[in-house]
């Protein structure tokens, strides 16, 4: 340290320098000890320096000192001040204070001023600042108004005894990304940009140590986004209050804090606060590594209500309860659709319906979870699913238990439902949620038009993680000609039942796969479906693969209600290495015909030979009408039979047997007799359809 002393001219007459050296970490009552005793010293002299290279107040480092004492006023500037806490930084501070008695010198200043430099937050402050320190001991400082990046600032620190308060407030601090980050780095790390308003109420009292805090934000009209736009708030306005005081078991306190202006997407969410305002709630006990909550909620208007308590241990969850409420159509428009708009599924709508439960949570995992769901109705515009006044009271269980009776039963039930056109009635479920498996526990009848869907098994595993499902079951006696009415079919006769030995589905791949074969009763005979294997299923592009064979079915049946033409006899055949892609064939080999020894009455209508004629491209349509044979309505067949094989959108076709220039569909039998021939080996796809769709009186196919 170096104390200098200057007299005035002349220059001949200045005084020695007089230089003492102390140790840099000297304390700050013993420099002003120093400066004190040399005041009598000094007497007219024009004025008192001081240089000091570097100096510890605490936790706080000083760097560079200068000083000067001037009758009327003093100075000091520090060219480095080091914190540990914000700003950690302030560089080129500067005091100026005027004094009126010099015996109160370093005890009171009734006005000073004060900048520097914050070069972590790239910005500087300037103000006013006055300080009293009483003989008795109690000292206060103000620094009103203190200027910050063009805000305005009040400062204010009292101490009485061994008592301090400290309050600092703002009406209007403009924010910005350049302070903002190196304060909270973590929290706006991902901010690109910011703007808006902040006001500010701090109120901190304590004596030693913190006791007590006060602290009121109100962020007004804040928008910020991060590099790609995917989160966003415009013109936001947040409030926050907080209030807290320190015991023996840490800082006792409550926050509050509401969202309720302003626009925030947060891909692909998007919340107009002010249609739906968000509100937070709690009582808190906090201590180093320690958090602990109770009392606390969170509502979101027209959506949702949660009430919470719990605690957390060094970040992780020890213990958390949470009931909640939540209006389901509401929370779906707003948290739910966003992430199917865009998809296939975009066209779902939750139309009614409320939830409530409870979600308990221990170290860091979930425990256990109760959902009532009541009357929930889910319509789609599309008219592939829906459901009608859907129940349910589903308690699921984390960990698994070694005494199966302890799970508790869960059971969903509805009134009505549909999977595309086909009606679905009313069923009740009873179902065992553990972990991430879901499993029926007994036997499921439900209703399909006037048959039904036995149930024996369904499984949901690894729901969370790669969900696989596993389900078999039964078909019983469903009216075919219901359902190809509701499908938009011709109607057939005849029943529809059969046994599912097991479909997977597994969402890690997105494929659905059969266990074994489907066997279906239906016209009669049986149709068999194996090595199905449906890929991307809920896909913008899902593909099918399987292998069907059918045996002994009946043709009168199938074709009594077709305009093609009546045809009585059996038939069996194949429909080989089928692949289809958004449900459109793509590519198969298939063959119907009649079995080898079928002892069936075979008989052929005059209409069906007509039309059978133009779809093997034989050119005869209308001849029968032309000659005697019109006289007769139908006729005997030995056999009959047409197989397809579609590869690059082109079709062969061939016959029961060749025939000159083409190929036997149909070989005659008795008189009078009667052969149909057909000519076209090869023909397009899309035309192919349509000649189907003339002779049999349906819908022409959609063909892309």
């Amino acid at each position: 340290m170096i104390v200098e002393t200057g007299i005035s001219p002349p220059a001949s007459s200045l005084p020695e320098i007089i230089s003492v050296g102390v140790l840099l970490n000297l304390p700050v009552r013993v420099v002003i000890w120093i400066l004190l005793s040399l005041l009598p010293l000094v007497g007219g002299a024009a004025y008192l320096g001081l240089h000091l290279d570097r100096m510890f107040y605490g936790p706080v480092e000083m760097q560079l000192l200068e000083g000067s004492l001037h009758p009327g006023h003093w100075s000091l500037s520090v060219s480095r001040l080091l914190f540990t806490t914000p700003p950690w930084q302030v560089n080129s501070l500067m005091l100026n204070c005027r004094y009126d008695n010099p015996s109160t010198l370093f005890l009171r200043c009734p006005g000073g001023r004060l900048s520097g430099r914050l070069p972590r937050l790239d910005g500087s402050v300037n103000g006013l600042f006055r300080y009293d320190f009483t003989q008795d001991g109690s000292k206060t400082l103000d620094i009103d108004p203190l200027d910050f990046n063009d805000s305005r600032w009040r400062l204010n620190y009292v101490m009485q005894g061994s008592r301090w308060e400290f309050r600092a407030n703002t009406k209007r601090q403009a924010m910005d990304i350049r302070w903002l980050k190196p304060l909270w780095s973590k929290p706006f790390e991902w901010i690109k940009e910011i703007s808006g308003e902040l006001g500010m109420s701090l109120l901190l009292k304590g004596k030693a140590q913190p006791t007590g805090l006060h602290l009121m934000l109100d962020s007004r009209k804040v928008s910020l986004h991060d590099a790609d736009f995917s989160r966003v708030t415009e013109h936001l306005r947040l409030s926050l209050k907080l209030e807290a005081k320190h015991g023996n078991q840490g800082w006792l306190g409550q926050l509050d804090a509401t969202m309720d202006q302003g626009e925030v997407l947060f891909l692909p969410i998007y919340l107009p606060l002010r249609n739906n305002p968000l509100q937070l709630n709690s009582r808190f006990v906090w201590k180093q590594g320690y958090l602990k909550f109770w009392n606390g909620w969170f509502r979101q208007l027209d959506c949702c209500f949660v009430d919470f308590k719990g605690q957390i241990d060094n970040g992780i969850i020890s213990v958390l309860d949470a009931n909640y409420q939540i209006n389901l159509p509401s929370a779906y428009r707003l948290y739910g659709f966003p992430f199917l708009e865009g998809s296939n599924w975009e066209a779902i709508d939750v139309k009614t319906g409320q939830a409530r439960g409870l979600l308990s949570v221990r170290q860091d995992a979930p425990e256990q979870g109760y959902l009532y769901l009541d009357r929930v109705t889910v319509s789609d515009g599309e008219h592939r699913v829906g459901v009608k006044q859907l129940n349910a009271h589903l308690q699921w269980q984390g960990t698994f238990k070694d005494h199966l009776d302890l799970f508790p039963t869960s059971r969903v039930s509805w009134d009505a439902g549909h999977i595309y056109a086909i009606p679905v009635g009313k069923a009740d479920l009873f179902l065992r949620l553990t972990g991430d498996d879901i499993r029926l526990l007994q036997p499921a009848h439900i209703p399909i038009l006037d048959g039904k869907l036995l149930l024996d098994r369904f499984e949901l595993l690894d729901a969370v993680s790669t969900p696989k499902i596993q389900l078999a079951g039964k078909i019983q006696a469903i009216s075919l000609e219901l359902l190809t009415r509701v499908l938009g079919f011709p109607p057939l006769a005849g029943t529809l039942s059969g046994d599912i030995p097991g479909v997977r589905y597994d969402h890690y791949t997105h494929t659905l796969k059969l266990d074994g074969k489907i066997t279906v009763k239906v016209f009669d005979g049986t149709v068999t479906i194996e090595n199905l294997v449906i890929t991307d299923l809920f896909g913008v592009l899902p593909r099918l693969q399987s292998d069907i064979s059918f045996h002994g079915l009946d043709l009168e049946l199938i074709t009594h209600h077709f305009s093609f033409g009546r045809i009585a006899g059996r038939v069996e055949g194949y429909i080989k290495s089928l692949y289809l892609e958004n449900w459109r064939p793509v590519s198969f080999d298939a063959w119907i015909g009649t079995p080898t020894n079928d002892t069936s009455k075979h008989r052929i209508s005059q209409q069906a030979i007509e039309n059978l004629t133009d779809l093997g491209g034989g050119g005869a349509t209308g001849l029968l009408s032309r000659t005697f044979l019109r006289f007769f309505e139908e006729f005997n067949y030995d056999r009959i039979g047409l197989g397809l094989k579609l590869a690059n959108n082109v079709c062969t076709l061939r016959g029961v047997a060749p025939a000159p220039n083409g190929y036997y569909i149909v070989t005659g039998a008795g008189l009078p007799r009667i052969d149909v021939i057909g000519y076209n080996r090869r023909i397009d796809w899309p035309t192919l359809l349509k000649r189907l769709a003339r002779i049999t009186q349906i819908q022409t196919p959609v063909v892309q």
